[in-house]
């Protein structure tokens, strides 16, 4: 009975000790997710255009592999989602095919292949961590959401003024677009979905349609 009982107290140390790690592995990853989601809705998308810096969502996305390369080493084993490796296998057959059929010349195949690809890899990874906000994250994210959309606003409205002003601070119409409903979903995802917040989702996202861009 002595044996049995050191036995379980072991087992149950081990299982809390395995517990910590991943708890503290999961923490460490929202905490960076969080810093890393901020910047790319800053510099990747507002400002993307106005620093006139063409790699920051390279920047992002390695960032993202960083965090996605501890999680995965950090679980014993290496559980890959399985829609995601069938989603490479598609793209390298088709990249693999291009090739052999000389569709354009390789640099334009790899290069496509590569913006293709990008979306998809970053998708599986944050869906592989699961990333959680706390509620004092999530506060603040909502909070410069509406920061962002009321600057979004102010450059909307200065179109009456200035018709190419659009051009002129984000490039073209169609990203101010994209910026209005990067800040409207972010915060719609960090809201807890009352009435008041899905109205609010919609007015925010309103404002997209002065870009002319009903896309």
């Amino acid at each position: 009975a002595y044996d049995i009982h050191e036995r379980l107290v072991g087992s149950e140390m081990c299982i809390r000790d395995r517990y910590s790690y991943k708890s503290m592995i999961q923490s460490l990853i929202n905490k960076h997710f969080f810093n890393l989601l901020l910047f790319t809705l800053t510099f990747g998308i507002l400002l993307y255009d106005a620093i006139g810096f063409d790699y920051t969502d390279e920047i992002c996305a390695l960032f993202l592999f960083v965090l996605f390369g501890i999680y995965l080493f950090s679980t014993s084993d290496w559980n890959f989602n399985k829609g995601f490796l069938t989603t490479i296998g598609i793209f390298l057959f088709y990249f693999c095919y291009s090739l052999y059929i000389g569709s354009n010349t390789k640099t334009a195949i790899i290069s496509d292949m590569l913006i293709q690809i990008k979306p998809y890899l970053a998708f599986f990874c944050v869906y592989s961590m699961m990333p959680r906000f706390s509620e004092s994250q999530k506060n603040i994210m909502k909070s410069i959401c509406l920061v962002f959309w009321f600057l979004l606003l102010l450059m909307g409205l200065g179109k009456a003024v200035e018709p190419r002003i659009l051009f002129h601070l984000m490039g073209h119409p169609a990203y101010y677009a994209a910026a209005v409903v990067c800040v409207s979903l972010c915060y719609l995802y960090c809201s807890k979905f009352t009435n008041l917040d899905k109205i609010t989702f919609v007015a925010l996202l309103s404002i997209g349609l002065i870009s002319g861009r009903s896309k």
